[in-house]
């Protein structure tokens, strides 16, 4: 049966010789995993490009096969500046392992579109990996709900706490003033609180491993 659909790239692997296995993050059918064949006329896909996808898919088989993906965002010099790209990558990789096969989210694909468009907007982008999560955590339906004032987070409840000077934790303050959508303006607080926001989505997504694309994102921004 064809079908169509839009949808982010998220990740790549080896199927046969002649052919890879393409997931993409789709609006009508949330992950998908699409069999492609080498094709001169298919260019390299994009890291959390969106594209319109042609595809088919037939019961006998698990995986669908990709016949045809129009890229929807033009592609820039700025797209391939090494930061964006590596932001990219860790945001393929954070929602490739964060999403089930075939479980639409439509909810999640909009904010998706929407974050995309940020990052193509935005002026500091050092910041973006934690404003990517701090969204991103909504549709996985594990989003704290921020105080007005935090110094401790309690990653096992996902609840922040207010315990006093003392016990002051940059990340988790950093973490509820992103929530409370102040702007963050200290770059020392931007690792420990990515650091702490990755903890808190490993602990409460199975089997959730970002560390490769996240010590590429530390690397380039601290």
């Amino acid at each position: 049966m064809n079908h169509a659909t839009q949808g982010f790239f998220i990740y790549r692997k080896p199927h046969s010789t002649k052919a890879q296995l393409n997931s993409f993050y789709s609006e009508d059918f949330g992950r998908l995993d699409l069999v492609a064949f080498a094709s001169k006329k298919q260019a390299a896909f994009i890291p959390f490009g969106l594209y319109d996808l042609e595809f088919t898919i037939t019961p006998k088989y698990g995986h669908g096969t990709l016949n045809n993906a129009t890229p929807l965002d033009p592609i820039d010099a700025a797209d391939l500046d090494p930061r964006y790209l590596a932001i990219r990558y860790f945001m393929c990789d954070v929602v490739n392992q964060s999403t089930a096969y075939k479980q639409k989210d439509e909810e999640a694909f909009n904010i998706l579109v929407s974050l995309i468009q940020q990052l193509r907007n935005s002026q500091e982008i050092y910041a973006y990996p934690c404003t990517f999560l701090a969204q991103w955590m909504k549709p996985l339906g594990i989003l704290p709900e921020p105080i007005e004032t935090a110094d401790c987070f309690d990653l096992h409840e996902g609840i922040f706490l207010n315990k006093g000077i003392a016990a002051l934790n940059p990340g988790a303050r950093t973490f509820n003033d992103l929530l409370n959508q102040k702007q963050m303006i200290d770059k020392a607080t931007i690792k420990p609180t990515l650091d702490l926001m990755l903890q808190y989505v490993e602990l409460h997504v199975p089997n959730f491993n970002v560390n490769k694309t996240r010590t590429i994102i530390h690397e380039l921004f601290h």
